[in-house]
């Protein structure tokens, strides 16, 4: 990762905590609109937020490291471990000190808990499958944009899911990403295996 994608992704993440604190005073408005929906969309919607819960994310980790665990591709196989662990750490740091309360909402989940600042799977989300998509691009150079892409939208989803289904408050998200924007841009590597990528085709 250069030093310019570093410096966007740090940029992008301060905007955003910058409009997460601004959007605080307006996330009871803001949560009362989406409120305004098809009930059964719930059930359609509730899929999208598992992407960022440990029944998802541990079992990843470990097939990435599984796949890349071999000489010379250890600091690919342990980042996103790095990136789940330190993105859980912050998180629950954040939580104990920032003690803000989930909406009423949460009452319609039973497997949520604990405080609601920053959203943890909107964090955990962006980080894990961001260092997931920078590890098989490192490898596979051709299709970097493509894997960026994919794990860009699966953490938007998961984040957006947090709010429709009422589980946090809109700037618990805009926290969570930009958290997680700002973790990625300080983790050093990826390092790639020169010798392990794939080859381009002529």
């Amino acid at each position: 990762m250069n030093n310019r994608v570093r410096i966007g992704m740090a940029l992008a993440g301060g905007g955003l905590a910058g409009l997460a604190w601004y959007l605080m005073r307006w996330d009871r408005l803001i949560l009362g609109a989406l409120y305004l929906r098809p009930v059964a969309l719930l059930e359609v919607v509730r899929p999208l937020d598992v992407g960022g819960s440990w029944m998802v994310t541990i079992p990843t980790v470990a097939l990435v490291m599984a796949i890349y665990w071999r000489p010379g591709w250890v600091w690919l196989a342990l980042r996103p471990m790095g990136a789940l662990a330190l993105s859980q750490l912050i998180a629950e740091t954040v939580k104990y000190f920032v003690h803000r309360p989930r909406p009423l909402t949460i009452a319609q989940s039973g497997d949520f808990w604990g405080y609601s600042f920053p959203a943890d799977h909107a964090m955990v989300g962006l980080a894990l499958w961001l260092a997931v998509a920078q590890v098989i691009g490192e490898v596979w150079p051709d299709g970097k944009a493509f894997v960026l892409t994919i794990a860009s939208v699966a953490a938007a989803l998961i984040g957006w899911s947090q709010v429709f289904l009422g589980l946090n408050w809109p700037a618990d998200v805009l926290a969570g990403w930009a958290f997680g924007l700002l973790m990625i841009a300080a983790l050093p590597g990826p390092y790639p295996p020169q010798a392990g990528r794939i080859k381009k085709r002529r």
